[in-house]
């Protein structure tokens, strides 16, 4: 997904990690992604292509791509000097973020896909077409957990389908 919204994909030198096989239908991305500092991987030099990412990681990545902001919003869950709290406080200035009802961000939990989903979408200025989507419902993919237009993650899943990139977000990648 990172790797998609990347302006220029080259890079002198792809980064390799040990636990990430030559021929993985990832390695070329995780490659140049490390190659251009997005991707650092784990201080035991792994990336740990398996292992789900968590929302403070996440939050990281995705502020790769735009200007520090000042980072004015802050979560009771992350305290100061935590490695991702400029991350996750420009995620949050920007609006990609708001946590949750009770002030937390919970750093160190799972990002799921909805979630994941919403954030790009804010990040690219993208805005579900509901109307468009619900018009369209046949042609767009089926998957069995993405049929309740009720949950909150449905139109935001579908927007990856059909939405146009119109952020004002200074990309810097």
């Amino acid at each position: 997904m990172f790797y998609n919204l990347l302006r220029d994909k080259s890079v002198t030198a792809e980064k390799t990690f040990p636990d990430i096989e030559e021929d993985a239908w990832y390695t070329k991305y995780v490659g140049v992604l490390a190659g251009k500092g997005i991707m650092a991987g784990y201080p035991d030099g792994e990336f740990k292509p398996d292992q789900m990412i968590t929302r403070a990681e996440f939050a990281a990545v995705a502020t790769l791509f735009a200007k520090e902001a000042n980072g004015g919003k802050t979560f009771s869950d992350v305290p100061k000097g935590y490695w991702a709290e400029k991350n996750i406080a420009t995620a949050a200035e920007y609006g990609w973020i708001t946590g949750y009802s009770d002030g937390t961000f919970v750093p160190a939990g799972y990002i799921t896909r909805g979630e994941a989903a919403t954030i790009v979408n804010l990040m690219l200025g993208r805005v579900a077409d509901r109307t468009y989507i619900d018009a369209h419902r046949s042609g767009l993919m089926q998957f069995s957990d993405l049929k309740d237009d009720t949950k909150w993650y449905f139109y935001n899943m579908h927007e990856g389908e059909t939405g146009l990139r119109t952020s004002s977000v200074p990309f810097l990648l």
